[in-house]
C-alpha cells in the first residue's frame, strides 16, 4: 500500500512539475503582431503570426507558390472591419474574417472567409468564402527579415493594406464610406451645441454633401451663439452655392467678431477669412 501510495505521490509530482513547465513564456519564433489603422471612421485591423526569414529562401520555398497559404504563422490571420467596407467593388459586412492567400510570382489570390471549422488553411471550405480576388505582387524595395502588415489611410477614404516579407510587397485597397458614417455620427450627437452643429456643417461642405442640409446646421449654430467661426464657414456654404455677395456679408461678420477676440482660434483662420473678403468683394 506504501509502495502504490510513493508511486501515485511520484507520478503527480512529475504532472505537475510538467503542467507548471508549459506555463513557462519564452520568445516565439513567429511571434503574435497586430497593426490597427482607422481609415475616414473605420477600424481596420490585422492579427498575426510573424515569421523571420532566418536565413531561408522564403517564395517558392518556404511559401510555396500556387498553394494556399495562412498568410502568416502558427494560427488563421485575421482582419477585423468595424463598419461595412468595400473590397474589389464587393460590400464587406462589418466584423472579423480568416485572411488566406494563394501566392503567385506576379499576382496573389486573396480569401476573406467566415472560418466556420477556425483553422483557416487547414481546415478550409470554399462555402464560407465571402470574397475572393487577385491583387499585384511586386519586389519591395528593402528587405524584410519578418512578415510585416501595414495598413496605410492614404485619403482617409480608402485604406491599402499591405503584406511584407524577404524582398515581396503585396497589397489589396479597403475602401471604406466616411461620408455615411460621419453623417450618422452627426444625427446621433448635435444636441444643442453650437459648435457641433459648425463642425456638422463643416463635414457636410468638404465632403461635398447636401448643401442644403449644411445650410440649416449652419443656421442652427449661429442661433445659438454668436461666433466667428460659425459666420466664416456660413460664407464658405454661400460661396459653394453661387452667392458670393452673401458670403462676403458673413466673411465681414466673421472678421469683426474675430478681432474683438483674437485668440489663437481665430488667428488661424485670420488670412483665409482676410483673402475671403478681398475675393468677393
Amino acid at each position: 500500500m506504501q509502495i502504490r501510495f510513493c508511486l501515485f505521490v511520484f507520478v503527480w509530482a512529475a504532472w505537475s512539475s510538467l503542467a507548471t513547465a508549459q506555463t513557462v513564456q519564452l520568445p516565439q519564433p513567429s511571434p503574435r503582431a497586430s497593426v490597427l489603422q482607422v481609415v475616414g471612421l473605420t477600424e481596420i485591423k490585422i492579427d498575426y503570426s510573424s515569421p523571420a526569414v532566418n536565413g531561408r529562401k522564403i517564395w517558392g520555398d518556404v511559401v510555396p507558390y500556387n498553394e494556399m497559404w495562412r498568410a502568416g504563422a502558427n494560427r488563421p490571420t485575421k482582419i477585423t472591419f468595424s463598419e461595412e467596407v468595400e473590397i474589389n467593388g464587393q460590400k464587406i459586412a462589418k466584423g472579423a474574417y480568416t485572411l488566406i492567400t494563394i501566392p503567385t510570382e506576379q499576382e496573389w489570390t486573396w480569401i476573406l472567409s467566415k472560418d466556420s471549422k477556425g483553422n483557416g488553411v487547414f481546415s478550409y471550405d470554399a462555402a464560407d468564402d465571402v470574397l475572393r480576388f487577385t491583387a499585384k505582387a511586386e519586389k519591395s524595395g528593402a528587405f524584410a527579415e519578418r512578415l510585416t502588415y501595414t495598413i496605410s489611410a492614404n485619403d482617409n477614404v480608402t485604406g491599402l493594406v499591405t503584406l511584407t516579407w524577404e524582398n515581396v510587397s503585396a497589397s489589396f485597397a479597403v475602401k471604406t464610406d466616411p461620408a455615411t458614417a460621419g453623417k450618422q455620427n452627426i444625427n446621433a450627437s448635435l444636441g444643442n451645441v453650437w459648435y457641433s452643429y459648425a463642425l456638422a456643417a463643416e463635414f457636410y461642405l468638404k465632403n461635398n454633401l447636401d448643401l442644403a442640409e449644411a445650410t440649416k446646421f449652419i443656421d442652427n449654430s449661429i442661433m445659438l451663439r454668436e461666433h466667428f467661426f460659425n459666420r466664416w464657414l456660413k460664407a464658405l456654404i454661400l460661396e459653394a452655392q453661387g452667392n458670393a455677395k452673401e458670403a462676403l456679408k458673413f466673411a465681414q461678420e466673421a472678421q469683426t467678431i474675430g478681432e474683438k477676440v483674437n485668440d489663437n482660434f481665430y488667428k488661424s483662420y485670420k488670412d483665409a477669412i482676410a483673402e475671403g473678403i478681398a475675393k468677393w468683394k
